[in-house]
Formats: C-alpha cells, sequence, structure tokens
C-alpha cells in the first residue's frame, strides 16, 4: 500500500509538470504572436517610408536585374552543366556496365547560380556504388580531381572537379532526400515571383560572408533557403503557403493564402535582415518550413541548440545543429552589418567579401527591452538608430 501511494504521488507530481510544461507552451507561443504582430504594425515606423527614398527606389531598380550580381546561369553555362552530368553518367555506367544507373542533378530547384556547384544524386541498386572511397577512385580514372571523399557524413559524399569543363561537383549515391529537397524547393519558388531573386541574393550574401558552410560551423546553401521560405510565410500577410508532404511525398497545399502581399523584393530584403538581427528570438524558438511557423524549443528538446532550422523532411534533425557559440556570434553580427548596408541601400557592400571590411565593435545587451537603440563602432561614431521593442542577443 506505502509502494502504491508513492507511486500515486509521483505521477500526480509528474501530471503537475506536464501541465505547467503545457501552460508555457501556450503563453510562449502567445508571446511570439504577440511580439510578431507588434514588429509587422511597427515596420514603417521603425525606419520610416524607406521605399518612398530616391536611393531606395534605385535599389529596387538595381534588385530587378538580377543578372547584375552575374547570378543567373547563362545558355553556355546550362549546356556546359548538362554535357557534364552526361560525362558522369558515361563513366559509372562504362565501369558499372551490368548495373542499372540513374544520375539526377538534385540543384534543379531554379536557385542555380552561374557559380554554383553541381550536387548529383546518383540511383541504384548496387551496393558497391555506395561506397564513396571506390566511388571516388573510378572518377579519377577519368581526370576528375577529387577535393575530398566524405564517406562516413550523415549523407556520405564525394567532392570533385572537372578541369576540363571548369566545374566542382558533389556526388552521393542513393540519397532520396536529396531529390525530394529538391522538389519541395522548386515547389516554392514557382509560387511567387519575388521568391527567386530573393533567396538568391541571401544565399549570395552568405557565401559571400563564408556562412554557408556546415562543415565549418555555420549553414548549409539549403538551410539558408529554408530560413527564406519561413521567413516569407511568416509575413503579415502570408507570401508563401504551407507545403504539406503525404506519405508519397508529394507535394499539396494546405490553405489559400487569403490576402495578397505587395512587399517588394528590396523591402523583404531588408525585413529579412532586421528581422534575424534584432527581432527574432533565437533563445526560444525553432524555424519550420514544415509547419510555416516557429516552434518551440522545449517540445523539440533543443534547448542546448544556438541555433534551431528544422529539416522539412526529417523534423528531428536540426539543420543548424552544427553552429557553434562562435560561429553564431559571427552570423548575428553579420545580419547586422547588412542591417547597416542595406538601411542606406548599399548591396554591394552588404555583399562584400568578408575580409574586406574592418568588423566592428558593438555595444549589445542580452535580452533587454528597449525604445531606441543606437549602434556605434569602435570610435563610438554612430551610423543607425533604430525605434525598437524587441529582444537583442549579445554578441
Amino acid at each position: 500500500m506505502l509502494g502504491n501511494d508513492v507511486f500515486y504521488k509521483k505521477l500526480s507530481i509528474k501530471e503537475k509538470e506536464l501541465e505547467a510544461a503545457k501552460k508555457e507552451n501556450v503563453n510562449l507561443n502567445k508571446k511570439l504572436t504577440a511580439k510578431k504582430q507588434d514588429y509587422e504594425e511597427s515596420q514603417t515606423k521603425m525606419f520610416g517610408s524607406y521605399e518612398d527614398n530616391d536611393e531606395f527606389k534605385k535599389f529596387e531598380q538595381y534588385l530587378q536585374d538580377t543578372n547584375s550580381f552575374k547570378l543567373l546561369p547563362t545558355s553556355i553555362d546550362q549546356e556546359k552543366r548538362k554535357n557534364f552530368v552526361k560525362k558522369i553518367e558515361t563513366i559509372l555506367k562504362h565501369e558499372w556496365p551490368n548495373v542499372e544507373i540513374k544520375v539526377n542533378i538534385s540543384t534543379v530547384n531554379l536557385l542555380g547560380t552561374s557559380t554554383s556547384d553541381v550536387d548529383i544524386c546518383v540511383t541504384t541498386p548496387s551496393k558497391e556504388l555506395e561506397n564513396m572511397l571506390t566511388l571516388s577512385e573510378k572518377l579519377q580514372k577519368y581526370e576528375m580531381k577529387v577535393v575530398k571523399s566524405v564517406p562516413h557524413a550523415k549523407v556520405p559524399i564525394v567532392k570533385f572537379c572537372d578541369p576540363t569543363l571548369k566545374l566542382a561537383c558533389d556526388i552521393n549515391v542513393n540519397n532520396a532526400q536529396a531529390l525530394s529537397n529538391t522538389n519541395l524547393i522548386k515547389s516554392y519558388v514557382s509560387l511567387d515571383s519575388r521568391v527567386r531573386p530573393l533567396v538568391m541574393i541571401i544565399k549570395h550574401w552568405a557565401r559571400r560572408q563564408d556562412l554557408n558552410d556546415a562543415a565549418c560551423g555555420t549553414l548549409l546553401s539549403y538551410t539558408w533557403t529554408c530560413m527564406v521560405l519561413n521567413f516569407l510565410q511568416m509575413r503579415y500577410s502570408p507570401i508563401l503557403p504551407v507545403l504539406k508532404i503525404n506519405e508519397k511525398e508529394l507535394l499539396e497545399t494546405s490553405s489559400e493564402l487569403l490576402f495578397k502581399n505587395n512587399e517588394s523584393i528590396g523591402g523583404l530584403l531588408f525585413a529579412f535582415f532586421k528581422w534575424f538581427a534584432y527581432n527574432f528570438d533565437y533563445k526560444n524558438y525553432v524555424i519550420s518550413l514544415r509547419l510555416g511557423k516557429y516552434l518551440n524549443k522545449w517540445e523539440k528538446n533543443w534547448l542546448n541548440r544556438k541555433l534551431c532550422i528544422e529539416e522539412p523532411f526529417n523534423p528531428e534533425r536540426n539543420l543548424g545543429n552544427g553552429v557553434n557559440n562562435c560561429r553564431f556570434k559571427k552570423i548575428i553580427k553579420e545580419f547586422r552589418r547588412a542591417v547597416k548596408y542595406l538601411y542606406n541601400a548599399n548591396l554591394e557592400l552588404c555583399c562584400q567579401l568578408h575580409e574586406i571590411y574592418n568588423e566592428l565593435e558593438y555595444d549589445e545587451y542580452e535580452y533587454c527591452h528597449a525604445n531606441v537603440f543606437t549602434l556605434q563602432d569602435s570610435d563610438k561614431k554612430v551610423y543607425a538608430t533604430f525605434e525598437i521593442k524587441t529582444v537583442y542577443y549579445k554578441s
């Protein structure tokens, strides 16, 4: 009897703890909703009507021509990539003549640039081909320069380049998720004409700031894309819906967008950097493209992670898992530097190589509220003042 009493007492305590945790979860979501509404309502007040500014109008015109960044691949680039894929397919079929092999470009998601690597996913029943070291040796026989073989990664790949066609490539075998990711991104990009240039500019910025390498503690290009797409889902009103995935991994729209969002590409670019530089609550929230909202870290059990972005096809995987404290600080600092330059409608300085500029020292505070926030450089020279009510993260 005594044992039963102890058991039921413990059970009662656990139930109370669970109920309290659920209430806390509801309160966190309410706070997030309120914070988002406050942010959106004060959007124009924070920086004035920057889209009426002559410099910003020039900036908008500059953004309309994505070729000005030399980001879009030319017809020559596209033809060269097709020839490269055919070349790899010929090599593999020559080495494994009796094996069914299908070569897919897993980055045909409308976001490829003239400088993008070619990502190839090979599908085959052959287990021998799944051995990255064997695959690496075969590629070298045909004068491919293997940069690195990563056989024990979550997704094993071989990084190599073709000296003749001057193309770099990451190749993996039987990674069906890579193809699903490509289809998902392509579906989102096709929904609104603003998505493609916005994602391409932010990916270009991340590459220039050396923030697109998960092996070095930052984020994959795919992760940056997920962040931008979720940001567009969370606009007020939303620009993108939530695309759900059924058991056969076919995409279907979960709901129709009720209100038209007419924000410009320049306004969205500025808002993206400002949101993640000063407003997003990294301490409590998880970015979820799958659900089109923010989850809290408690329900994901990711409390000890600095930056949390849910993998759409594998919700248990955090795409920001490899971001350490040092790299997290760098990402936040680069967000804030981007805000500074975009406020002055200067995309060239925003996207210049990270080695060129001298990093500024910021006077910042950890999780405090204020009406006015002034950024200063190391000489105490004020270069931007923000009227905000938000949460700041100490870098």
